[in-house]
């Protein structure tokens, strides 16, 4: 029992470091790579089935869970063919979705609704300023920056699971 405990201890700072890095890959890169992704799966799926073994819980929570985040990638598609998340946001997002609970995930999925409207509106206006200076200067040339929605996911998640 307390060895189970102590796993899933280490996993929970395995993923508390996967949400760090995540925020500086999409910070630096604007990518999140399929291996964090997998990473963050495979360990939520462990304290799942870890957490069935202590409390010989059935095994309907993690066919759930596994269902909700097969239905977040479904859902999220038309998102995706319409530019507003990546692909690797969505994998992302339904990775993480295995470690909550259904009223988790609800708070997981506004957060990070919020903290990542919040994120866009302050890289529009840099956007905005970038390229009312760089209009004056260079002519007309544009620059975009991209939002890096990776952070606003990893600090919604953050804030679910502290």
């Amino acid at each position: 029992m307390f060895t189970i405990t102590v796993i899933i201890t280490c996993l929970h700072y395995l993923v508390a470091g996967l949400l760090v890095k995540a925020s500086y890959l999409d910070w630096r890169y604007r990518q999140l790579p399929n291996w964090l992704s997998l990473l963050v799966l495979v360990s939520g799926m462990s304290v799942l089935l870890l957490q069935q073994l202590l409390v010989s819980a059935q095994f309907y929570d993690f066919s759930l869970r596994m269902i909700t985040a097969f239905l977040i990638i479904v859902a999220a598609l038309p998102v995706y063919y319409l530019g507003g998340l990546a692909a690797g946001d969505i994998k992302f997002i339904a990775a993480l979705s295995v470690w909550f609970e259904f009223e988790q995930l609800k708070i997981f999925l506004l957060l990070t609704t919020l903290v990542g409207g919040l994120l866009a509106l302050i890289i529009i206006g840099y956007n905005v300023s970038l390229n009312l200076f760089n209009s004056r200067d260079k002519g007309n040339k544009t620059t975009i920056i991209t939002v890096p929605y990776g952070i606003a996911i990893s600090l919604g998640a953050a804030f679910v699971l502290i």
